[in-house]
């Protein structure tokens, strides 16, 4: 048993549907987007491995244009 989890669910909510990705980074991902990880990181690449002509989403990981969960946080006035 987790009291204290326990007790910040009831305050919050639970997130019971995210599914995770084999390997670190795709998860990560996938947690602060809100997105697939086949549509963000799947490879867990090197992060400098990057398509130069792709200056918005030619990096591995985020790509810059991605909206995120700290972002959606920040707008409601969250510290993040």
């Amino acid at each position: 048993a987790t009291p204290t989890l326990t007790a910040l669910a009831r305050k919050g909510i639970v997130l019971d549907r995210h599914y995770t990705f084999k390997i670190c980074s795709p998860s990560r991902c996938a947690l602060q987007t809100g997105r697939n990880p086949i549509h963000v990181n799947v490879l867990n690449s090197d992060i400098l491995q990057h398509n130069p002509r792709d200056l918005v989403g030619g990096y591995q990981g985020i790509a810059v244009n991605f909206t995120t969960l700290a972002s959606k946080l920040g707008s409601a006035g969250y510290a993040t």
